[in-house]
C-alpha cells in the first residue's frame, strides 16, 4: 500500500536529522507539521513554511492530545542529554498511546542508531543481525521493540548509519579541529571503521518508510558500508591546510574532551542498507564522502 500525502508531525524538525526529513517529505507532497520548543525554533520553522505546534519532547502531555490531527510521527528528535533514555520511554509510551487505532491506521516511526549493533568488525550488519549496544545506548533496544510489536499502530524502526553533510553532522567536531587546532582528533584508532549516511539521503529513506515501510519493519540507514575514519579525518585536514598527522584520544580522553557521546565513535562498525535498496527502492546518491569532503 503506497501512502500518499499524509499528515504528519516530525519531532526534531529543525535539528540535523529532522529538517531534512521534514523538507523532503513536504517535496513529496506530503502536509508537514514540526515540534516547536522554543520560540525561536517555531519562527524558523514557520520562517520555511511548515506548520508548528509549541511542546517539549520531555513534556508529551501537553501536546500529544492533538495527535488525532495526523496520520503520522516521526521522532527525529533528541536531547543529547544524561536523562535522554529517560525522556525516550515515556515520550514513546506517549506516542504510541495517542497514535493508536483499533485497526493500525496510524504510524509511528522510531529512531535509533547503528550503535546498537556494537562493534561489528568485519562482520557487516544487517537487520538481523543481533543487537550488542554499548551500555550507554542499550535503552533504545527496547524502546524501539515496544513501537515494532504494537498492534494499535504501524510502527517502524530506523536505524541510521553516522549522518554526516560536508563538515557537519558527526563530521563537525573533525572540521572544527581542522579550523581551529593544530591536529584533528579522532577516538580509539585511525584504523576504525563508521557506517555513513548524507542527511538528505537519510531523510528520503525516512519519507519511503513512511509510504511504502510495513508494520513491524526495522531498515537501516548506510549510504556507505565503511569507511575509516582516520582517511576522513586525513582528508579534512588537508583541505584545511593542517598535517594529516593525527591527535589519537583515548574513548575517556575523548569523553572528558568532546562529550559522553565520544564513546559511540571508538565503534568499529560496518553496515549494509541493502533491505532498504531492495524493499523500499532506497537509492543513495552520496557515497564517496572523500570526494566530497576534499
Amino acid at each position: 500500500m503506497m501512502r500518499e500525502n499524509q499528515r504528519v508531525l516530525v519531532l526534531g524538525g529543525t535539528g540535523s536529522i529532522g529538517g531534512p526529513v521534514a523538507d523532503v517529505l513536504r517535496r513529496r507532497g506530503h502536509q508537514v507539521t514540526c515540534l516547536a520548543r522554543s520560540e525561536s525554533s517555531q519562527q524558523a520553522l514557520r520562517a520555511a513554511g511548515f506548520n508548528t505546534i509549541r511542546g517539549d519532547i520531555r513534556s508529551p502531555d501537553d501536546w500529544t492530545g492533538r495527535a488525532g490531527e495526523f496520520d503520522a510521527v516521526i521522532n527525529a528528535a533528541s536531547t543529547w542529554s544524561d536523562d535522554e533514555a529517560q525522556v525516550e520511554r515515556r515520550l514513546v509510551a506517549k506516542l504510541l498511546q495517542a497514535f493508536s487505532t483499533p485497526d493500525a491506521g496510524r504510524t509511528v516511526i522510531y529512531t535509533d542508531g547503528c550503535w546498537s549493533y556494537g562493534a561489528t568488525g568485519d562482520t557487516i550488519a544487517t537487520e538481523d543481525t543481533p543487537f550488542d549496544p554499548l551500555p550507554e545506548f542499550a535503552s533504545s533496544i527496547e524502546t524501539a521493540r515496544q513501537v515494532r510489536d504494537s498492534r494499535q499502530v504501524r510502527g517502524m524502526i530506523i536505524y541510521p548509519a553516522m549522518v554526516y553533510e560536508r563538515d557537519g553532522g558527526v563530521l563537525e567536531q573533525m572540521a572544527d579541529d581542522a579550523r581551529h587546532r593544530d591536529r584533528v582528533r579522532i577516538v580509539g584508532s585511525a584504523d576504525v571503521r563508521w557506517p555513513l549516511v548524507h542527511r538528505m539521503d537519510l531523510a528520503v529513506l525516512y519519507a519511503l518508510m513512511l509510504e511504502r515501510g510495513e508494520a513491524g519493519a526495522g531498515f537501516n540507514g548506510a549510504g556507505i558500508v565503511s569507511m575509516q575514519v582516520g582517511r576522513i579525518a586525513r582528508t579534512l585536514a588537508t583541505r584545511f591546510g593542517k598535517p594529516d598527522d593525527l591527535e589519537v584520544l583515548t574513548v575517556d580522553e575523548a569523553v572528558r574532551d568532546i562529550g559522553s557521546w565520544a564513546v559511540g565513535y571508538a565503534l568499529d562498525q560496518q553496515m549494509s542498507s541493502a533491505k532498504a535498496v531492495r524493499e523500499l527502492g532506497w537509492v543513495p546518491e552520496h557515497t564517496d564522502i572523500l570526494a566530497e569532503l576534499s
